[in-house]
């Protein structure tokens, strides 16, 4: 199967950070056995990300994205994803349930931006975070 990965993020096209994550899913994914056809790179932008979501999709099997993910004000990759395919987000009961644990542990409130890690595209699956708040979907 074909694989492009997506890398989001204003901190990587401006060189704040090195973006290792394509490296390090690149070489899970080819040891098992998937072809990695592309890697993007996409700054913090709905009309960039929606563009890069439909042009991956007509040119791969499964399409893979880092970054955007988490509770800040500039992550809303689930959300154009919803939008690019033309999707309803939904709650996610059990990630709800993992962030109000995850808020309650640190003797704080879980806010609304928080909680919109909880809503998923219909018919997604998510795959609970141990090293953070926003799950794989």
């Amino acid at each position: 199967m074909k694989v492009e990965i997506i890398a989001i993020g204003d901190e990587i096209i401006s060189g704040d950070i090195v973006n290792t994550n394509p490296q390090f899913l690149s070489e899970e994914l080819w040891q098992h056995g998937f072809k990695i056809e592309y890697h993007t790179t996409i700054r913090d932008d709905e009309e960039a990300i929606k563009e890069a979501f439909l042009r991956a999709s007509e040119r791969v099997d499964i399409v893979v994205t880092t970054g955007g993910l988490g509770p800040t004000m500039d992550d809303f990759t689930v959300d154009v994803a919803a939008k690019a395919f033309d999707v309803p987000l939904i709650e996610d009961e059990e990630t709800m349930e993992r962030l109000h644990a995850f808020a309650k542990k640190r003797n704080k409130e879980l806010s609304e931006n928080s909680k919109k890690q909880a809503f998923i595209p219909k018919g997604g699956k998510t795959f609970p975070n141990d090293h953070g708040t926003a799950p794989c979907i």
